[in-house]
């Protein structure tokens, strides 16, 4: 491929990585408005019977491709997601959701780690330097309101923590196990379906177990249900994992911050909110490490993915 357009395309996969985060970014804000009222299990089951009908003819026309070199990978990864996804979604019950969001930007680097280790990409110092620029922007802006607000009185949420941190360590070992099911054959949409089928299974296996009742969602409720099933745990992580087959963990991890930046700057936008002094430090940080990454990127072509070698 020449290089112009090699870079192009390049950039294109940015902008589809970035259109996945802004598909993400209001999903913690809007799971933490019913799942309270409509309970963890009873929602996941909402959100992902809706995934799951939605692609369900999608995994059954490429069923001659689930073959055992990419079986393990792809349910390995769907067995992350589902414990991620649940995990998260308690989470958010029992800890406010900007308590939640502080944890969660363990995930980009946890990301990197697990893409170094397992995937075998490299990363050089300036890459590393975005991605500190982007995590401290992440830290600005959710953690200084919350020391604000709190006024030095900082509350601790044990549960809380323990199922986030669980939720920042399989959510980026799935996408890991996703693309190298999808290298070997599986399409992304196969594989978010098989994941969304695999998460169903588990929670209607719980409320089996566990007799939970699962009554008819509220209008609302069933709203929040189909955004972030289909729109989020659909389409926004098709385009996630696709992207990071051809971005890397860098540029992915730093566009994991930019969705924090957009999950709080969007009802700044929609709702007329006021914009804090700690929003424009944190989004001006995110925004420079985010150039970083991408523009050392695009000027060295220096892309070492591990998924070319399988």
């Amino acid at each position: 491929m020449p290089l112009m357009a090699k870079r192009k395309n390049k950039h294109w996969w940015f902008l589809i990585g970035l259109l996945s985060a802004l598909i993400a970014a209001p999903n913690a804000t809007f799971i933490r408005s019913v799942v309270a009222d409509a309970g963890v299990l009873q929602f996941n089951i909402y959100r992902f019977t809706a995934a799951t009908i939605v692609t369900a003819p999608i995994v059954w026309k490429h069923r001659r491709k689930y073959r055992p070199k990419n079986i393990p990978s792809m349910m390995a990864g769907s067995l992350l997601m589902t414990v991620a996804v649940l995990s998260y979604v308690s989470a958010l019950k029992v800890a406010p959701a900007s308590y939640v969001t502080i944890i969660t930007l363990l995930t980009p680097i946890i990301f990197i780690i697990y893409a170094s280790r397992l995937a075998g990409e490299r990363f050089d110092s300036q890459s590393l330097a975005g991605v500190s620029l982007a995590a401290a922007g992440g830290l600005v802006l959710v953690a200084g309101p919350v020391a604000l607000k709190q006024h030095g009185d900082f509350v601790f949420y044990p549960l809380g923590t323990a199922l986030t941190l669980i939720n920042s360590m399989t959510f980026p070992l799935s996408i890991i196990f996703f693309a190298r099911a999808n290298k070997k054959g599986v399409p992304m949409t196969a594989l978010m379906g098989v994941s969304t089928a695999t998460t169903l299974v588990c929670a209607v296996a719980l409320a089996v177990v566990t007799s939970t009742s699962v009554p008819v969602p509220s209008p609302h409720i069933a709203a929040v249900a189909l955004y972030s099933g289909i729109m989020v745990a659909v389409i926004a992580r098709s385009l996630n994992i696709a992207s990071y087959e051809r971005i890397g963990a860098v540029v992915s991890s730093s566009l994991g911050y930019l969705e924090s930046l957009l999950a709080i700057i969007l009802p700044v936008l929609v709702l007329h909110e006021q914009l804090s002094r700690e929003m424009v430090i944190g989004g001006v940080l995110i925004l420079l490490g985010l150039f970083v990454v991408e523009h050392h990127k695009s000027r060295h072509h220096k892309h070492h993915h591990a998924f070319h070698h399988h």
